[in-house]
C-alpha cells in the first residue's frame, strides 16, 4: 500500500524543484530494516511479506501520511518530511520511529 522506488522518486524530483523555486526545504530519511533476512529464511517469504506490511503501517503511524512513505525495495524504505529543517525535530522523529519499530512483531504465530 505504499509508493514504490519510482513513484517516490517522482515524487521527490517535483517536491524538490517546487521547493526549490518556492525557497522551502525537505528531509529524505532513508530505514533498511536489521535481521530482516533472518524472518524469511526462518519463517519463509508470507511471513516476511507480513511483517513488511507492519512496518509501513508503524511508519505510516509515525509519519502520518502514506504518501510521504515508500518501499525503495527488499527492507528498504525512504521517507520525505517536506518542510522539515530542524535537525532536532528531525532527530525526535528519529527516535519516535525506532521506538515504533522496535516494538514486537507478531507473524503467523511468532514473535
Amino acid at each position: 500500500g505504499l509508493l514504490n522506488r519510482f513513484r517516490m522518486g517522482q515524487l521527490l524530483e517535483s517536491t524538490l524543484a517546487a521547493y526549490a523555486v518556492q525557497n522551502r526545504s525537505c528531509a529524505v530519511m532513508l530505514l533498511d530494516l536489521d535481521r530482516f533476512k533472518a524472518v524469511n529464511d526462518t519463517l519463509g517469504h508470507p511471513a516476511g511479506d507480513a511483517l513488511l506490511k507492519q512496518v509501513a503501517e508503524r511508519l505510516v503511524g509515525v509519519v502520518g501520511d502514506r504518501e510521504r512513505v515508500s518501499r525503495l525495495g527488499g527492507d528498504e524504505f525512504q521517507l520525505l518530511l517536506p518542510d522539515m529543517d530542524d535537525r532536532g525535530a528531525l532527530g525526535e522523529l528519529a527516535t519516535d520511529i525506532i521506538h515504533s519499530l522496535s516494538q514486537p512483531y507478531s507473524v503467523e504465530g511468532s514473535r
